[in-house]
């Protein structure tokens, strides 16, 4: 790869042709313009990413920020958002954090280094918020339900509406005692999605039953002891763990028990294609953080969670 100081001595033009050449501005021949652009493509240049930073005055950069690279979901949302930020020609650079001091240390390098935006999963069971100079420097966009916090962009779907929409979609399939199985992190999503869950079976004069996965050890007997025909997961893993747990005590899915989870992530459905699911609208949050970048927020709200049919739920 060569510099554009190296690419105008092999045309014998100054640098200033060649950067009117390579941003197609007036002020030379098409002649010339061609020659220099046909010399870069043989010779492998690229414009050096800091230097047109610098020379436009901003950056291209879009900071990524997530409490664990270990999340799965996340990583294939934020891949799903990156192909859209790629067609505006910005660069996603995913980091993680620990804590919520940490989180905002990282907020304030980004602006400092007058990042194009943030997008970000924010701290879960942490009070936090962003100072005033930080959501004023760039666009700050949150993946979660978060603290009304002026200037911050939330994007996520109706997580109560996808609670609501699951539990109604078991029991039109006629199950009546259905157990909601969560994390036991506090998380804004487990908590919307609980309130839909409650909301749906309250309207029909059906009991809720909730379980966190550290208590799965009692599954089973929760199972015997309630009568229990559907559970309805958090997510596809925690919806794949269960239904391993229960073959292995010889239940059949969905025969005996059916299991619904909620993502339908690309990396989830690549391994395991059996688990009845509620889609998450990856592509409909990645058109509304890119409509946000563009300084034209979608009006209408992200589209909500959808049912998708599989193997691990059935009718009784």
């Amino acid at each position: 790869m060569i510099s554009s100081l190296e690419l105008a001595k092999l045309c014998k033009v100054s640098q200033g042709t060649v950067d009117r050449a390579l941003h197609d501005r007036p002020g030379i021949s098409i002649k010339t313009r061609d020659r220099i652009l046909r010399i870069a493509a043989e010779h492998g240049y690229q414009a050096n990413p800091v230097a047109t930073e610098m020379m436009q005055g901003k950056s291209i950069i879009v900071g990524g920020l997530v409490p664990s690279l270990n999340s799965v979901f996340f990583m294939d949302l934020f891949q799903t958002i990156s192909r859209k930020l790629d067609a505006l020609g910005l660069r996603l650079q995913v980091s993680s954090y620990d804590s919520a001091e940490t989180c905002l240390n990282v907020l304030t390098d980004l602006a400092a280094r007058k990042s194009a935006a943030v997008i970000m999963v924010p701290p879960i069971g942490e009070d936090w918020t962003i100072p005033s100079p930080v959501l004023s420097s760039m666009p700050v966009i949150s993946l979660l339900h978060s603290p009304d916090i002026r200037g911050l962009h939330s994007v996520h779907p109706d997580e109560v509406r996808t609670g609501l929409d699951a539990t109604v979609g078991l029991i039109k399939r006629g199950h009546r005692n259905i157990l909601l199985l969560d994390y036991d992190s506090q998380s804004p999503a487990n908590i919307q999605r609980r309130t839909g869950y409650e909301a749906a079976l309250a309207k029909r004069g059906l009991t809720p039953l909730i379980m966190h996965k550290s208590q799965m050890h009692r599954l089973l007997d929760t199972i015997e002891q309630h009568g229990i025909t559907a559970i309805f997961c958090h997510n596809d893993w925690l919806a794949l763990e269960t239904i391993r747990q229960l073959n292995a005590a010889g239940l059949r899915v969905p025969e005996d028990v059916s299991v619904l989870g909620v993502d339908d992530s690309p990396t989830f459905t690549s391994l395991c294609d059996q688990v009845t699911t509620m889609h998450y609208p990856a592509e409909d949050i990645a058109e509304h953080v890119t409509a946000i970048l563009q300084g034209k927020p979608l009006k209408r709200r992200v589209k909500t969670c959808t049912w998708v049919e599989r193997k691990s739920v059935g009718s009784i």
